[in-house]
């Protein structure tokens, strides 16, 4: 009971600053081009677009949802396959904003899901390899300016964590390149 006094009070402490700091939180929503394929081995190298929803809260902090899907069909003489993924992750930010330039530090976190269907058109049997998930970690690093009051420009740096199969990790480097909107 008294974890349970202590966390309340604490979040209301916390939600009563962030709300001091604006009064509205200033929504977005943000365009980025990244190259999921690379990462799973996969022998195509199509491009996966991603939403990003900024929100800010307050000054200092942003909280930014993601989702992204790809499906793509290769048709040959033989065989016809399907592969499609589905993203969906969240990045959680603190803010640092001068004039019409923010720059953010904190991390994302994303799963991935990857799933093929493989058809052999003279037999007609078709094969579905499970669904396959793979966890993004990323501490991230960002800026972006704005070229006017609802429209920004940006970049990000990450160093990703992919954590995929029972005992396969990965480390690697990333970077975003983003149109925000804002309301």
């Amino acid at each position: 009971m008294k974890k349970i006094f202590i966390f309340s009070l604490v979040f209301l402490i916390s939600y009563g600053n962030l709300q001091s700091q604006e009064s509205m939180p200033r929504v977005g929503i943000g365009l980025s081009v990244s190259d999921i394929r690379k990462y799973v081995n996969i022998k195509y190298n199509e491009i996966a677009h991603n939403i990003y929803i900024p929100i800010n809260i307050g000054k200092s902090f942003r909280l930014e949802p993601q989702l992204g899907f790809d499906s793509y069909l290769e048709d040959g003489q033989y065989s016809k396959s399907r592969t499609s993924y589905f993203q969906l992750g969240v990045g959680v930010f603190t803010i640092l904003s001068r004039n019409k330039t923010i720059l953010y530090f904190g991390g994302r976190l994303c799963f991935l899901l990857s799933s093929q269907t493989y058809t052999r058109k003279i037999t007609g049997i078709t094969n579905k390899e499970s669904d396959i998930g793979f966890l993004f970690i990323a501490p991230a690093i960002g800026g972006e300016y704005f070229v006017c009051e609802e429209l920004s420009l940006g970049g990000e740096m990450q160093l990703k964590l992919l954590n995929y199969f029972e005992n396969t990790k990965r480390y690697f480097t990333n970077t975003l390149l983003f149109m925000r909107f804002y309301l």
